[in-house]
Order: C-alpha cells, then sequence, then structure tokens
C-alpha cells in the first residue's frame, strides 16, 4: 500500500486515496418552442425529480439549453440504473416535461430528449363589417371560422376553431365526428342555470335520446332523457340528462343534432383543455362535432366557430398549436372573399383581426 506520510500530534499517518470523483456535467438537454423545434426560448425554469437533486447544479442558459452538473457518486448513489424527470416552465408556455433513463454505469454527461414548450393559448378577436355606400357597417350574427389555406396544392392539417375550449384533455386520434342539425323548436319558458326540464314549443324531433343544441352556434349541448307531452301548464316539456350550464331567454332555439353522413375526421395532435383550437387529419365543415374520447366521461360536444354580436364583433379563445391561422366569416350571401392568413405573435394574449364580408 502506498501513499502520502503526514506526521500530526507525534504520530505518523499514512493517506491512501479511497475513490476518485470528479465535479462534471451529468445531464444534458434543450429546451424549445413546440411551433418552431428551435431553442428559442430564452428564459426558462427546469426542475427534476432526482432523489438526490440537492447534490446537483441546475444550469440553465439563454437560448434554451441546460446542463445538470454534480459528482456522479452523490447525484446517482449506487451507479444506477435511473429514470429521471426533467420539467420545463416559462413564461407564455404550457409546463412541459420528459422522462430520462439513465443506465447503469452510465457515461456521462447523459443527452436528455428535448423538452418542448406549446405557447400558452391565446385569443383571436375583431369585427365583422360590410362595405356600403357610405361606409362600412357591422355584421351582426355571422359566424366566424377558420378555414384552410386559400389556394394551397395540398393541406395535410385541416383547423377548426370551437365556439368554447375543451373541458378535457384528447389524444392525438381521437376520432372527431361531424354533427348536422335537424328537427327544431323553441323554449317555450327561460330556463336557467341547472334546470334539468324544460318547456318547449313541441316535441317534433325531440323525444328520448335526442341529442339537442340549446341556442345558435354561441348555445349549449343537452340529452334528452324524458319527455313530458301534456296537456298541461307549462307543457310539453323535455328532461334533461344533466343541469344546464347557461340561462336562455324563451324562444331560444332548440335544435336536434345528429352524426353527419360525411366519413368522421380524427386529431392530428394532443390538445389540452383550454385549447380551443384543433388540427384534423380531414377537414370539417358542419356546425358541430362530437370528440369521441375512448374514455366515456370526456366525450365532448362542441360548435364550430363563433358568432357576431349585436355590434359584429367576436372572440376566439383557445387558439394555440399553430402559428398561421386563415379566418373566414359569413352570414348568408355575405362571405369573406380573401381570407386572411394571421400570424399568431405568441405570447401576446390577444391579436386583433377584423374582417370584411360581401356578396
Amino acid at each position: 500500500m502506498t501513499g502520502a506520510r503526514i506526521t500530526a500530534d507525534d504520530h505518523m499517518y499514512t493517506v491512501v486515496d479511497d475513490a476518485t470523483t470528479v465535479y462534471q456535467a451529468l445531464i444534458t438537454g434543450a429546451v424549445v418552442d413546440a411551433l418552431s423545434t428551435r431553442p428559442t426560448v430564452t428564459q426558462f425554469r427546469l426542475t427534476t425529480d432526482l432523489l438526490y437533486a440537492g447534490a446537483a447544479v441546475v444550469d440553465e442558459r439563454p437560448g434554451g439549453f441546460y446542463s445538470i452538473s454534480g459528482y456522479p457518486d452523490r447525484v446517482f448513489p449506487g451507479g444506477g440504473p435511473f429514470v429521471v424527470r426533467l420539467s420545463a416552465s416559462a413564461a407564455g408556455y404550457r409546463d412541459s416535461s420528459v422522462v430520462l433513463a439513465v443506465p447503469a454505469g452510465a457515461r456521462h454527461p447523459v443527452a436528455a430528449p428535448v423538452i418542448a414548450l406549446r405557447p400558452a393559448p391565446v385569443r383571436l378577436q375583431g369585427r365583422v363589417v360590410r362595405p356600403t355606400a357610405n361606409g362600412r357597417v357591422p355584421v351582426s350574427g355571422a359566424r366566424v371560422r377558420t378555414v384552410d389555406e386559400p389556394n394551397a396544392i395540398a393541406t395535410a392539417e385541416h383547423t377548426v376553431a370551437l365556439w368554447r375550449p375543451l373541458r378535457f384533455d384528447h389524444a392525438a386520434g381521437t376520432v372527431i365526428q361531424p354533427f348536422l342539425q335537424g328537427a327544431g323548436q323553441q323554449l317555450s319558458l327561460p330556463a336557467s342555470t341547472g334546470d334539468t326540464s324544460l318547456g318547449v314549443s313541441g316535441l317534433g324531433g325531440l323525444g328520448v335520446g335526442a341529442f339537442v343544441q340549446i341556442g345558435t352556434i354561441a348555445g349549449e349541448f343537452a340529452s334528452v332523457v324524458a319527455v313530458q307531452p301534456g296537456p298541461g301548464p307549462g307543457l310539453p316539456r323535455i328532461d334533461l340528462a344533466a343541469g344546464l350550464a347557461g340561462d336562455h331567454t324563451a324562444g331560444t332555439a332548440v335544435t336536434t343534432i345528429a352524426a353527419a353522413p360525411a366519413a368522421a375526421s380524427h386529431l392530428l395532435r394532443d390538445v389540452e383543455a383550454g385549447d380551443g383550437l384543433l388540427i384534423l387529419d380531414v377537414a370539417i365543415d358542419a356546425p358541430a362535432l362530437e370528440i369521441q374520447d375512448p374514455v366515456p366521461a370526456r366525450l365532448e360536444h362542441a360548435a364550430v366557430g363563433v358568432m357576431t354580436d349585436a355590434a359584429g364583433y367576436y372572440e376566439l379563445d383557445g387558439t394555440t398549436g399553430v402559428s398561421t391561422v386563415w379566418l373566414s366569416a359569413e352570414q348568408g350571401a355575405l362571405v369573406t372573399r380573401e381570407p386572411p392568413g394571421v400570424t399568431i405573435p405568441y405570447p401576446a394574449p390577444v391579436t386583433v383581426v377584423d374582417l370584411e364580408v360581401s356578396t
């Protein structure tokens, strides 16, 4: 045995190296913008579930790169293998994480999978107008929606803007079934949030099992579980499977909707609760759709597009997942002749897009 000899208090000691360890980079990786796929996220925060993370130092570098450094035997005691979750967050983006498998005896640094951050959903809003001899005037009751890029030779992705953002997450590949409107009635009495029994003008098309839309495009959806034909005060009535989400005045449309004969589409990308834009493999031109999630409790129905108010204004919430969209408005014979392409300036929360319609 060899080593250095040290004398202290009239005693001589032989010091032998027991182990040699080096402070070094253990994990390296990058955080990228999910749309550009480039490391352009200038400021972010990285966290990890490493059991011995206190023995490591996270270095977050401008431009989206990072490293985790430390002494291997302290951060990875016993040599592994280890499974590490790395999570990143940044202003204007949704949090995201990846899982890194660190094999036993790994040579450091270990390259981690890229962490892609999706821009947080934003709002598109504006006003729909039409030209007249006296200038432009607002158009109320116009339907505003996203369309495919005009004059494109081929489009593999098709966007669908929803009137209301999603309530649940849905995975890529989920079936999206277009729905068409059928027979229509009206509310004979006002209805309030939470009501499960509604007075209607008639029962044509509103039998048990019918699926209805209450209101126009800015309405809600419900399933009919029972009918009360009358005669009697407040009759006929329909009973719903769940209480209403909002208030509705007497005269509000109650319209049956059913699956359209058109082929179903599918989500091309995962979507999250709060998203208001779907990216599909087949274009959908229908007033409503059904998101047929494999988990029955997450099945959703949604109206396509939004309607302008009495002053011609509209709001599309939850826009995300694309860098550019094309918008169109229509009301009867009035349509947008040249749908504008809108490059979304994430993370700005609101982008104003005014639209013009004409015959």
